[in-house]
């Protein structure tokens, strides 16, 4: 019997992208949410719908070529996604138009494979628990002990100062290092897999 395919959870900023601003941190904390959701293909818009009038002309400063994704992280979504990984980016980036645009077009821009891009989410657990989530990657210690304390979901703690774990999560400071623990654990299913025959 073939297994269904692993989900792989991906927290977007500070994560993925290296990109930081007050101005995104700021709208972050905010929880405008209407109940509206919108799909477009493979970039899917979930759990809010910002409306913060004429700060959408400020979004317009922005440029997605300043995004900078972290060494090799573009490499091993994509293998994990060859691999046949689904891989689904949570954000708390609110949904407001030109951030919408510049994310999809970032991604576009560098031939990132994935499943979904989740805008707005507020609790990534609650997320990743109601849509079957294998695994997390986030840079937030107290997201990953939050999915540690209270899921069986496999979390990555992202960090590249790699100061605290008490095995907790498994502790990465490099997408290397990700990359590295799924070909182990790929390579352990196939053996696995090869003894029941």
């Amino acid at each position: 019997m073939e297994n269904p395919l692993e989900i792989v959870g991906v927290d977007l900023d500070q994560t993925f992208l290296t990109c930081d601003s007050k101005l995104y941190r700021f709208l972050n904390t905010l929880n405008l949410n209407n109940g509206k959701n919108k799909a477009s293909k493979n970039f899917v818009i979930e759990d809010c719908n910002y409306k913060i009038g004429n700060l959408n002309k400020i979004f317009k400063l922005f440029n997605p070529q300043s995004y900078v994704a972290m060494p090799d992280a573009i490499n091993t979504i994509n293998e994990l996604h060859n691999n046949g990984k689904k891989i689904h980016f949570l954000s708390n980036r609110p949904k407001l138009k030109p951030i919408v645009k510049m994310t999809s077009q970032w991604f576009k821009l560098n031939n990132v494979q994935f499943d979904k891009i989740v805008l707005g989410c507020k609790d990534k657990l609650h997320y990743a628990k109601t849509h079957n989530f294998n695994y997390f990657i986030d840079n937030d210690i107290n997201i990953c002990r939050q999915f540690t304390s209270n899921s069986d979901i496999k979390t990555f703690h992202f960090s590249q100062d790699c100061k605290e774990n008490n095995n907790e999560f498994i502790l990465v400071s490099s997408w290397n290092e990700i990359k590295s623990s799924f070909n182990r654990q790929d390579n352990i299913k196939n053996f696995e897999d090869e003894k029941e025959f």
